[in-house]
């Protein structure tokens, strides 16, 4: 049986979920923005940004027909904490088969 701490982890690593966030790091951006910067489609970025959002990962704000995404303030020191750890750490990673040098980037 998972812990809390596994299946946060699952929620943030599984479909796309981790470029999405990263990418927001910085700005809020609208569903295409996010799409664009990430390379998911549209339908996909719209559906997990929904779980997203319930997890109070990403906040939303509308604006007319406009839906802006931005990080929650607690989730940005994850985010860089986790994407640091992984710039710093990439070959010892790579070496133990936690990621795949191929994929990453992709």
């Amino acid at each position: 049986m998972k812990d809390a701490t596994e299946m946060f982890l699952d929620e943030i690593g599984s479909n796309g979920k981790f470029k999405m966030l990263s990418a927001l790091l910085d700005n809020s951006l609208s569903v295409n923005e996010i799409a664009r910067q990430t390379g998911l489609s549209q339908t996909h970025v719209s559906h997990n940004l929904k779980s997203l959002s319930m997890c109070r990962f990403v906040n939303k704000k509308v604006s007319g027909n406009v839906h802006e995404y931005s990080l929650s303030k607690e989730m940005v020191p994850c985010i860089k904490g986790i994407a640091a750890y992984i710039k710093k750490y990439e070959k010892f990673l790579v070496r133990c088969g936690a990621i795949k040098k191929e994929e990453i980037g992709s």
